[in-house]
């Protein structure tokens, strides 16, 4: 919440004449009284915000470009929250490729204890004004195990079929905890994975032959 409003009124010389001045209440009413509740905010959504799969095959690993715009003033001592779906994971040994666009400093990447979520920050660089597209470039990233699709016939794809690979959850959050920007960015689909190789023998090869 932003807390409560003041609303009061003075003389030009400045006198108060009604409400409440809670840096001098000597001279005002009950200030629990003279105010106005003050209202919830909800954090911004950084607009577009785009997420691509350098591999989009169940299981691969591979890199995952997160790019969105900035909607408020992305401070430098703000972090960037970045939360993978079900079955869908960071590296623990190197999250980030190294390359960024939009944003300064120096970035470092935590990973949560289970590969879901990666947390990047900075040492140094400066804020980041809003309407900016930030880019930011994960390495290591692995997919679900099993695919969008229950199937996939031949010669068509599970994106083609309007297969989804879920979303990844962006948060901005400043040092003090608040989250200032927030937003879910889909995934594309993850196609079925190829088997490395594949044969078939018959036993006989003769017309109307039996067996294994």
């Amino acid at each position: 919440a932003s807390g409560p409003f003041y609303p009061r009124t003075r003389t030009p010389s400045g006198t108060l004449v009604d409400g409440c001045d809670p840096s001098d209440t000597a001279l005002s009413f009950d200030c629990a009284e003279e105010n106005a509740p003050g209202v919830d905010l909800v954090p911004a959504r950084p607009a577009p915000a785009e997420a691509s799969l350098e591999t989009p095959v169940a299981g691969a690993e591979g890199r995952v470009i997160l790019s969105f715009v900035t909607n408020t003033t992305l401070l430098s001592d703000s972090t960037v929250e970045v939360a993978a779906p079900n079955a869908y994971r960071f590296s623990p040994i190197a999250a980030l490729s190294g390359f960024y666009a939009g944003i300064d400093g120096a970035l470092f990447a935590g990973v949560s204890a289970d590969g879901a979520t990666a947390t990047v920050r900075r040492r140094g660089g400066g804020d980041v004004p809003p309407g900016t597209l930030v880019e930011l470039e994960f390495a290591g990233f692995t997919n679900s195990p099993v695919s969008s699709c229950a199937s996939v016939p031949p010669g068509q794809t599970c994106a083609g079929l309007g297969g989804e690979g879920g979303s990844l959850r962006l948060r901005v959050v400043t040092a003090h905890g608040y989250v200032a920007d927030e937003d879910t960015v889909p995934l594309g689909a993850v196609e079925p994975g190829r088997l490395n190789h594949t044969s078939v023998r018959l036993s006989g090869l003769s017309a109307g032959h039996e067996g294994p």
